[in-house]
């Protein structure tokens, strides 16, 4: 039987006072460009939970209202 691994990635929109978040990526994928914060899913972990934490990791801000 092959064993088959699925990848999952992504980015959290925060919207507040009609502005959108953005944070400038650094390191080597992507380096210098604008993009929203994110990342990719663990095992075992939901997206909501992969969303708060990419969040918090990325902008350093705590997310309660998750919208999908």
């Amino acid at each position: 039987m092959d064993n088959k691994v699925v990848k999952v990635g992504l980015g959290v929109i925060i919207i507040r006072d009609n502005k959108v978040l953005l944070g400038l990526r650094q390191g080597s994928h992507g380096a210098g460009e604008w993009a929203y914060p994110g990342g990719k899913v663990e095992f075992g972990e939901t997206i909501f939970e992969a969303a708060i934490r990419e969040t918090k990791e990325e902008a350093g801000i705590d997310i309660t209202d998750l919208e999908l």
